[in-house]
């Protein structure tokens, strides 16, 4: 590696290279101000030009300006880089090193171009995926593979050697092809698995906890096999791959416990069934709806709208109360004091007339309404109402509907 480094010294000390260095030094500068200009037609163009096309035509106009704008600015650079390449030509200077970028800034439009096609006529969400893990990073590797062949030869580069370990040497070759090969292995399976996502998706699956559990299990099995393919491909022999595993295992096992058994808790989960989306559920005092139920934990909405993480670890080993597992309907209880010097009859005959009258309460079961203690001085109420479904909406409403229908008959409360 130290002669590779020379020979990187050697090739940037070159006043050749140095010359034909001199016009990226304004690129990103040039690029900020591309930018920034553009801000002002791309909004002037909205107000002026799309609002005066037929309705029909509008959604095409934003989409080819949106794939325009993502285009400009390498545009203008390549542009500029013919131009300096011209004005080298004609003054007698070397160019060569100019051609390989030029040869990238090409590469990098297209790139640019698929990227905005991509998002003008596709969800957002569905392609940041793919734009962050896969072309991004491929588009750099060539970039970088590309530019690097200009220094020193491919071939001669890869059988660079980094370092030994286990009286094993390992070469940029060996580290850098594997490597590739994993992330590919692992954008693959994450393909598969959002491919097979979408078919089951528009299909009936009676039993969708085992689906989500399979496919969770497939996922993790097929990236470990992809791991142990890439240290092996490293030139490991499988002695050295078994006690790197075995030393990873427990390691592992002993410093991610909590994850681990969050991760098999979740597996449990799915399989059983036991809780699923949309189930109203109490976890030690905390009554919400199951949001979403994932491989490591779960996710419930409570009644302030706010949602809480919780391990799967804590649903499998805690005592979970489900009022939706078999009937969705729920049991709110309002809780009501009045003094013994009020009418106890009238106040419960007022809290029935209350609860038949809200339109979310259920005529069957019907409401009632008990006395729960009696102390010296205050007589304590229940009224027990069923609704479809928890909705805490309606147990503030029956509360509201009783201070304001005891304040009229002027009981306490």
């Amino acid at each position: 590696m130290a002669d590779f480094f020379a020979v990187i010294r050697h090739f940037f000390s070159r006043q050749d290279v140095v010359w034909q260095l001199l016009p990226l030094l304004i690129y990103p500068v040039l690029w900020f101000v591309l930018r920034f200009v553009w801000n002002y037609p791309d909004k002037a163009s909205r107000r002026f030009l799309i609002s005066r096309l037929p309705k029909r035509s509008r959604g095409t106009i934003r989409r080819l300006l949106f794939i325009f704008r993502r285009m400009f600015a390498p545009l203008v650079s390549l542009i500029l880089l013919y131009g300096v390449r011209l004005f080298y030509v004609r003054t007698g200077r070397v160019y060569g090193l100019l051609d390989e970028f030029i040869v990238v800034a090409w590469v990098l439009l297209a790139y640019r171009f698929i990227i905005a096609v991509l998002y003008a006529y596709l969800p957002d969400r569905a392609v940041k995926n793919y734009h962050r893990r896969l072309l991004t990073p491929l588009f750099i590797l060539f970039a970088t593979g590309w530019l690097l062949r200009t220094i020193i030869p491919p071939l001669e580069f890869l059988a660079l050697s980094v370092f030994r370990f286990f009286q094993t040497s390992f070469t940029v070759g060996s580290l850098l092809i594997p490597t590739l090969g994993l992330y590919l292995w692992v954008m693959t399976t994450l393909a598969l698995e959002a491919i097979l996502r979408a078919i089951f998706a528009r299909r009936r699956v009676t039993d969708r906890g085992s689906l989500e559990a399979g496919l969770t299990l497939g996922r993790y099995a097929l990236i470990i096999v992809g791991i142990a393919i890439a240290l092996r491909s490293a030139g490991l022999n499988q002695t050295t791959v078994g006690f790197i595993t075995g030393g990873l295992s427990v390691g592992i096992g002993i410093g991610l416990q909590g994850i681990i058994s969050n991760f098999v808790s979740g597996l449990i989960l799915l399989f059983e069934r036991s809780i699923r989306p949309g189930d109203v559920v109490d976890v030690g005092g905390t009554i919400g709806t199951v949001n979403k139920l994932s491989i490591r934990s779960t996710e419930v909405r409570v009644g302030n709208g706010k949602d809480i993480i919780i391990p799967n670890n804590t649903l499998l080993t805690s005592n979970v109360v489900t009022y939706t597992r078999n009937d969705r309907t729920v049991l709110v209880d309002v809780a009501v004091t009045i003094t013994k010097g009020d009418d106890l009859k009238r106040a419960m005959e007022v809290l029935l007339g209350i609860a038949r009258k809200h339109p979310k309460v259920l005529r069957n079961p019907q409401p009632n309404v008990t006395v729960s203690s009696i102390s010296e001085s205050n007589i304590k109420l229940s009224l027990n109402v069923w609704v479809a479904d928890l909705n805490f909406g309606v147990k503030n409403d029956l509360y509201v509907k009783v201070w304001e229908a005891f304040r009229e008959e002027k009981i306490a409360f």
